[in-house]
């Protein structure tokens, strides 16, 4: 899941490595049934922590490699975008997997996240919100959300068949 999010084997790695260092240290004040949601929850608020790096990495440094002059113009959707793969590139793939996958990379993070607990990790819609923390209602509207957009997407590419 964090290679699918991050794009990059080595800092799944990485933080799979800071969520498990995290897990070790505070795991044994919760009650073993609880342990599940709690890995999960280590490992989305590392991934959570390196987009936000990155996104203050990229507000720092951009006007040395854009040429911009540090305007505000469009910074915040410049910042805010998912950083992903070009959408021609991640959709080329061959396989119907492999498109799926690249379509979820496509999502933004907060529906990625639910739909890889909810339908990948078969997590209830509380268990869910417990490891994002947020609420139950906010969990429902990102994997409607993200459903409807990865459909979108998977119909524009031909892998969806409607009927």
């Amino acid at each position: 899941m964090a290679a699918r999010v991050t794009g990059s084997e080595a800092d799944a790695l990485d933080i799979l490595q800071d969520a498990m260092v995290s897990f070790v240290r505070h795991a044994r004040k919760r009650p073993r049934d609880q342990w599940r949601l709690f890995f999960y929850r280590c490992l989305w608020s590392r991934i959570r922590d390196r987009e936000r790096r990155q996104r203050l990495r990229l507000r720092f440094f951009r006007p040395f490699f854009t040429g911009r002059d540090g305007g505000r113009e469009n910074e915040l959707e410049n910042v805010a975008a998912p950083q992903v793969m070009e959408p021609q590139h991640a959709l080329e793939r061959k396989s119907e997997r492999e498109m799926i996958l690249a379509a979820l990379g496509l999502l933004p993070l907060r529906q990625q996240q639910t739909l890889m607990l909810r339908e990948w990790q078969g997590f209830s819609v509380a268990e869910t919100a417990e490891i994002m923390g947020c609420s139950g209602s906010s969990v429902k509207t990102h994997h409607a959300r993200g459903l409807k957009s990865l459909r979108e997407i998977l119909e524009r590419e031909g892998v969806v068949h409607e009927g």
